[in-house]
């Protein structure tokens, strides 16, 4: 199984990612053959094409969800900023360090269509703590387009529950 996975905001900003920071992605690989989107500009289709699995955590679960739609491929959002698209603006506004991502081509990646039409494949992981991403929006979206959704009492933002509890379930999907 061969995974493409978007980390979150924190290395979009640095341009690069310190895998020993990113317990979501340690945990996949030990199980999976997974790559790191590199950051070095917005992704699109192409750079997803080859693998089996999108998974993404918060800022990289829009890329995943949304890419995975487009090519009928199994998507993982974790705690995904499901509405980047109406929030990158303001976004780039307060953050430094991501003027590498283009926030019209960003936008024009969701397809609420494709959302809709593959959303058997799509599956999101939802801590209701989680004081960045609104939880009950998430759960909205997912029951509108009809996307799995996985919520989670406690785990926060930074999915400290992420190999206890989501895991498990991910493995699950990837069967």
């Amino acid at each position: 199984m061969k995974i493409l996975y978007f980390p979150g905001l924190a290395h979009v900003a640095e341009r690069a990612v310190n895998t020993k920071n990113s317990q979501k992605y340690i945990h996949l690989s030990r199980l999976y053959d997974v790559e790191i989107y590199p950051y070095n500009r917005t992704p699109d289709a192409s750079d997803a094409k080859g693998y089996d699995a999108l998974a993404g955590s918060s800022f990289g679960g829009y890329f995943a969800l949304n890419l995975a739609a487009r090519l009928g491929i199994t998507g993982i959002g974790i705690n995904p900023s499901f509405y980047l698209d109406q929030r990158i603006h303001s976004i780039m506004e307060k953050e430094t360090g991501i003027d590498h991502i283009d926030a019209e081509k960003l936008i024009s990646l969701k397809s609420t269509e494709l959302l809709t039409a593959n959303s058997s494949k799509l599956h999101i992981f939802m801590n209701m703590d989680d004081d960045v991403i609104e939880p009950e929006g998430i759960r909205e979206a997912c029951a509108g387009h009809g996307i799995n959704f996985y919520p989670f009492a406690e785990g926060g933002h930074e999915a400290q529950n992420f190999e206890k509890d989501m895991l498990p379930e991910i493995i699950k999907i990837l069967k």
